[in-house]
């Protein structure tokens, strides 16, 4: 989407022209700015995370923006680390959600209604790099289950 847009000041600033184009991906507005014939670049990026933070503008000094900068970090580290509960968590949910993987598509036995959700659950609260982690340790698992087909009926896997 294709932006132009002009700053007026009234006191002894000078005007500003911006032209650029906006990223819905990045939320974000780039492009090229001038001003009295010089020529720059600019980015504005809308992060409300770190909108919270910001100083009045009547009291910006080199100060108030180190001081903004380092809170939104740290409150951005501290929002993303994950605390030992929650890796535990993590870790019985995955094996949780394997055994019922492995039962429901390998052995050939139907989940029961309440496990059938419990896997439903899971599997929608896994991120993809898990759902892929956890099926490669699936494979590897069922590589080591011994499969015996007796009269038509396939023990450890379907027939």
């Amino acid at each position: 989407m294709r932006v132009d847009l002009k700053i007026v000041y009234t006191s002894q600033w000078l005007d500003v022209n911006l032209a650029g184009h906006f990223d819905p991906e990045e939320n974000s507005l780039k492009g090229t700015m001038t001003s009295d014939g010089n020529r720059g670049e600019f980015v504005f990026k809308r992060d409300p995370d770190f909108v919270r933070f910001y100083p009045a503008p009547s009291l910006i000094d080199a100060r108030e923006r180190w001081e903004f900068a380092t809170t939104a970090v740290l409150d951005r580290i501290r929002r993303e680390s994950w605390s030992p509960l929650y890796i535990l968590k993590r870790i019985k949910d995955g094996k949780r959600y394997m055994d019922l993987a492995i039962r429901d598509d390998h052995y050939g036995r139907k989940l029961n209604e309440d496990e059938d959700d419990e896997y439903t659950t899971l599997f929608s609260s896994l991120y993809e790099n898990d759902v892929r982690f956890y099926a490669s340790l699936i494979n590897i698992k069922l590589g080591k289950v011994p499969i015996q087909c007796v009269d038509s009926h396939l023990w450890g896997s379907r027939c």
